[in-house]
């Protein structure tokens, strides 16, 4: 897989580890399957299906403090725009630290995360970075709140970005099987034309930290800019995500969400996502 930049070697050092962590612990092992439609402002709409097969991977190293280790793999097909057809690799490890017991006490977290996206339109195959610093509490038997920072750089044929962003998720557990949630992303992205496009295209991804609602997802075709070949631009992104997550039983789950992404570049441009996952613990 080409554009693999030097930011990749976080990526490449955390699947070491995970090889290496996942025979300490039995690891666990996840089935992922999506349906989802997207509905653009500029009148564009598709489908697409998306298969991924994950590993989780937890360690306690001490009374105040866990290691995740995660990794996932892969594919989408859309129903009508066959360039956006990708394949992908997610790894991550985050650093989870609570400094004294108790029910409502602060979790903070640190993690990287490198993903890798091969396009059926090869101008598209990306690699993407990212920093994430985040607070989570437990405000009570029902209600959690994560806030954070995270920073991404991303880089394909045709584009380099730098993505700083401050991130709120909110879970609501109605029960012990159904969780509301709402997660909010204010993104200011930077973006760089490194080829002669005369619609240069940025991308915006949807990541949530707190989670394990959906995986981490890969990048979306984002607003068409003035860019052209060498010229900088910004474009200011909004990411608001409602859902509700449905636990069938242990090792099944159900999602079902909507998603509003607002561009603002040259010009502003929306992206709507109503999406159905269906998710198997093994």
């Amino acid at each position: 897989m080409k554009n693999i930049q030097p930011t990749a070697a976080v990526g490449i050092l955390v699947w070491c580890i995970l090889v290496t962590r996942v025979y300490a612990a039995p690891p666990a092992f996840n089935v992922h399957l999506g349906v989802a439609n997207e509905d653009f402002s500029e009148g564009d709409s598709d489908t697409y299906t998306q298969l991924t097969g994950s590993v989780r991977y937890s360690k306690g190293l001490s009374r105040n403090s866990v290691t995740n280790l995660n990794a996932d793999i892969y594919t989408r097909s859309y129903s009508d725009i066959a360039a956006n057809d990708r394949n992908g690799i997610l790894l991550e490890a985050f650093y989870n630290y609570v400094p004294t017991l108790g029910f409502t006490k602060p979790m903070y977290s640190i993690g990287v995360r490198q993903e890798f996206e091969d396009y059926d339109n090869d101008a598209s195959d990306l690699s993407r970075s990212s920093l994430i610093l985040a607070d989570t509490l437990r405000v009570d038997d029902q209600f959690t709140l994560s806030l954070g920072l995270e920073f991404i750089v991303k880089s394909s044929d045709a584009i380099d970005t730098e993505t700083t962003g401050l991130f709120a998720n909110m879970d609501f557990h109605l029960s012990n099987r159904v969780i509301i949630y709402a997660n909010l992303k204010l993104q200011d992205e930077e973006i760089t034309s490194t080829a002669s496009m005369a619609g240069a295209m940025t991308r915006a991804a949807r990541e949530e930290v707190a989670g394990a609602h959906l995986p981490g997802e890969p990048g979306y075709v984002g607003p068409v800019t003035g860019s052209t070949n060498g010229a900088d631009d910004n474009s200011r992104n909004t990411i608001l995500a409602l859902g509700v997550n449905y636990f069938i039983d242990s090792n099944q789950a159900i999602d079902i969400s909507f998603e509003t992404i607002e561009y603002d570049a040259d010009m502003t441009s929306t992206r709507d996502i109503i999406s159905f996952d269906y998710f198997y613990k093994f």
